[in-house]
């Protein structure tokens, strides 16, 4: 209530005598008052619909054209009070994870984590490449909870980084028409 101290309040003399027996042996009195505190009253209100905060999940990564290497995933839920279970992560740009990778832990609520994902391939840089950098594209797809379906875009600065000594201007299968 913001009161600088508890308050009491009394209605009139005989409220501050003290407590009497009757013939019973059974105390008698009266009360001297109420604090704000013995007024209150809780309140609760229920909803069939829950609100989910924004999930966050970005993704780097360098390695070398034609090899083995990894990728670090971090995703972010800072924001939900629950965690998030089931996650499959898709990602255009990397062939073994167009199809999905559901080997991520679960992610506790409130919390950020980084994974760790071991890429078998690392691409190659396409033809028109004008840097050794590829933007990646793809979602996260989760459970809250293992209840509420959820997705995450993935950041618009995720990329990994080829090491790759020339891009030699041909396409692969180009004699695929002959």
């Amino acid at each position: 209530f913001g009161l600088p101290h508890d308050i009491s309040i009394v209605k009139g003399a005989f409220c501050l005598g003290s407590f009497n027996k009757n013939t019973a042996g059974e105390s008698l009195g009266t009360h001297g008052g109420l604090f704000p505190e013995e007024v209150v009253v809780g309140v609760s209100v229920l909803s069939t619909v829950v609100n989910r905060s924004s999930v966050f999940i970005s993704c780097h990564g360098n390695g070398k054209a034609n090899q083995s290497g990894e990728i670090t995933i971090t995703i972010d839920n800072c924001l939900n009070s629950v965690p998030l279970t089931s996650l499959c992560l898709y990602i255009n740009e990397i062939p073994i994870l167009q199809k999905g990778y559901a080997n991520l832990e679960t992610v506790p609520a409130y919390t950020k984590a980084s994974y760790p994902i071991a890429i078998g391939n690392y691409p190659e840089l396409p033809l028109d490449a004008l840097n050794s950098s590829i933007p990646l594209t793809g979602q996260l797809h989760f459970y809250f909870a293992d209840t509420d379906k959820g997705y995450a875009t993935l950041d618009s600065k995720s990329a990994i980084t080829i090491q790759q000594m020339y891009v030699s201007g041909f396409k692969k299968n180009i004699f695929s028409d002959w």
